[in-house]
């Protein structure tokens, strides 16, 4: 075999050769693959962040970071582009935070949804759909601890303020005014005792009150009762006067209006006859047709 044999097969080994590693690169790369574009915008720092970094989804990895680049128009925003696989369930509702390894430093963006929406977030390779970036856990500890930082320095001044000698005379004149109010309420608490007597004989007083408003009260009761029996005895007494001696004393006031009317025509009659005691009363005048009798003229 000569030497141009050698040649020819060592060139088609080679040809083979990288054939096979294109082939694996792009069955790995998923270089023929359909992606969806996604930007993920953020307003605050990426470090780690860097080009083919993963793309995980609650979890599931699927796609990479292309570039990374600041917006034109809001130089404050990142602007990183990522390619996902087409089935990728983003919707309206996906926003993305960063993952730092632990060891090496480097960040992955992590996808989730705010809710259970179903409509998926369209986008395109032209127009590619944004996604906002939301601070990591990382993050808010961060601001978390500048602020508690900010807050401590802030106590820190008010309580130098608040430290003067002008306010330690005040605190020492309040501590004293607190021990001369602790020293009268021990003075008070020792007279309890004599106070509680005095409210012991108090109460005997208004039990001594109270039973003489009892007895009170019982014979007011009793007073009531009699009253009552006695306006029942003179509707009983004017009942049987109705019914008894008011018909009698009207019989006994007709006899004696008859009887007054007989006095009066006796004493009439003895008043222009006074004979008339004793010879009787005149004989009446004689009518018609009787002797005596004389016609009017």
């Amino acid at each position: 075999m000569g030497r141009e044999t050698y040649a020819i097969l060592t060139g088609a080994f080679l040809l083979v050769l990288g054939a096979v590693a294109v082939g694996v690169t792009i069955w790995l790369g998923h270089y023929n693959e359909e992606r969806d574009v996604y930007l993920v915008v953020s307003p605050l720092p990426v470090s780690g962040l860097n080009p083919e970094s993963n793309v995980y989804y609650r979890g599931v990895e699927i796609g990479k970071v292309k570039d990374i680049r600041f917006e034109t128009r809001n130089g404050r925003n990142i602007l990183a582009r990522i390619e996902v696989t087409p089935n990728a369930p983003i919707n309206l509702s996906t926003y993305a935070m960063l993952r730092v390894q632990p060891l090496t430093g480097l960040a992955q963006i992590e996808l989730n949804d705010a809710d259970q929406t179903s409509e998926r977030l369209p986008t395109s390779a032209a127009q590619p759909a944004r996604i906002p970036l939301r601070p990591s856990l990382v993050d808010r500890f961060t601001e978390s601890g500048q602020d508690i930082l900010q807050q401590s320095q802030e106590l820190a001044t008010k309580l130098n303020a608040l430290l003067t000698e002008q306010n330690r005379r005040r605190v020492e004149h309040l501590v004293e005014g607190l021990d001369a109010f602790v020293q009268r309420l021990d003075r008070t608490v020792a007279e309890l005792p004599v106070v509680r007597s005095d409210l012991r004989k108090t109460l005997g007083h208004i039990d001594d009150l109270a039973a003489d408003m009892k007895r009170t009260s019982e014979s007011i009761r009793k007073l009531a009762e009699a009253t009552q029996g006695l306006a029942a005895s003179g509707r009983q007494a004017g009942d049987t006067l109705s019914a008894t001696s008011l018909p009698q004393l009207n019989a006994l006031l007709t006899d004696l209006t008859v009887t007054t009317g007989h006095v009066r025509r006796l004493a009439a009659m003895l008043e222009s006859d006074p004979q008339a005691v004793l010879l009787g009363p005149p004989p009446p005048p004689s009518g018609p047709g009787e002797p005596g009798f004389k016609e009017q003229p």
